[in-house]
């Protein structure tokens, strides 16, 4: 408990046996508050670390223009709008933002249909400021999800995983599956995309 106050009070990188103590700390605890679990997001992805480093980053890449990721930016709209039909204009213009500036720093991976849902999860619905937003995006995208938006072999793999753990916890239901061909890449494809973040909708 006193590494995570330390932490928080100084916002500074953590070593990964200090992470290690974080989450042994978090296995023993049986209620952690709202507002904790946003600070370990923040500590664990190395978001404190990154502010701190980067200072002004964010905002510098919120008036780069780069004219040739302009294709980019009008997928980005698109895909925002359908996000969802609760988002108010201010929310959809920040997750545009958070979304075009991650572009633009990840040249390599540029925007990925599905990180829309993930950005909302995180920046509406959890409620980190849009700073933090991009940075936990880029360390799910980064570090978590790499494979998956730079390989789409290993995305398909996953999805193989996933119907052979199916096959073999519930024979009967691949079976009625293959009997109706129902593919169910269907399901687990966004599942992928998006890390989850949209599996509750």
């Amino acid at each position: 408990k006193r590494l995570v106050s330390a932490v928080i009070r100084r916002r500074v990188f953590v070593n990964l046996q200090a992470k290690k103590v974080i989450i042994n700390y978090l296995l023993h605890k049986t209620n952690i508050s709202k507002d904790l679990r946003k600070q370990l997001w923040l500590i664990l992805a190395d978001v404190y670390g990154n502010i701190n480093i980067y200072k002004g980053l964010y905002d510098e890449l919120s008036f780069f223009m780069n004219n040739s990721l302009e294709s980019v930016k009008k997928l980005i709209i698109m895909d925002v709008r359908r996000t969802s039909s609760s988002l108010t204009d201010f929310q959809r213009d920040s997750l545009v933002q958070i979304l075009f500036n991650f572009a633009k720093r990840n040249l390599r991976t540029s925007y990925c249909q599905g990180m829309n849902f993930i950005a909302e999860f995180l920046h509406v619905q959890i409620g980190f400021s849009e700073e933090e937003t991009f940075w936990l995006l880029n360390y799910l995208v980064e570090v978590i999800g790499e494979s998956n938006y730079s390989n789409m072999v290993n995305l398909l793999a996953d999805m193989k995983i996933v119907s052979q753990l199916v096959e073999h916890s519930s024979g009967k239901n691949i079976e009625t599956f293959k009997q109706s061909e129902f593919d169910l890449k269907m399901i687990t494809l966004p599942w992928f995309i998006t890390l989850f973040s949209k599996m509750k909708n």
